[in-house]
């Protein structure tokens, strides 16, 4: 679902409200941190301190693919 809102002045700060069904939807909940990723045109918000899960499947990818070379490493 796309739901458009205005970017307001709050402070020294700029501020887009999140509309209820939106945190609901996110899993969000009043009080919990959030990182904050940004590239031009975008904003990603994500729970702090939960790796990304594009991070989580590529390492444990790299970590299949080169388990003999890691563990020959490891006894070096």
């Amino acid at each position: 679902m796309i739901i458009t809102r205005k970017i307001r002045k709050v402070g020294n700060s700029l501020m887009i409200p999140l509309p209820p069904e939106t945190i609901s939807e996110s899993g969000f909940k009043a009080g919990m941190e959030v990182a904050i990723g940004s590239r031009p045109g975008h904003v990603d918000l994500d729970p702090a301190g939960i790796p990304d899960n594009w991070l989580v499947e590529f390492t444990a990818r790299f970590t299949e693919r080169y388990r003999e070379d890691l563990a020959e490493l490891a006894d070096l």
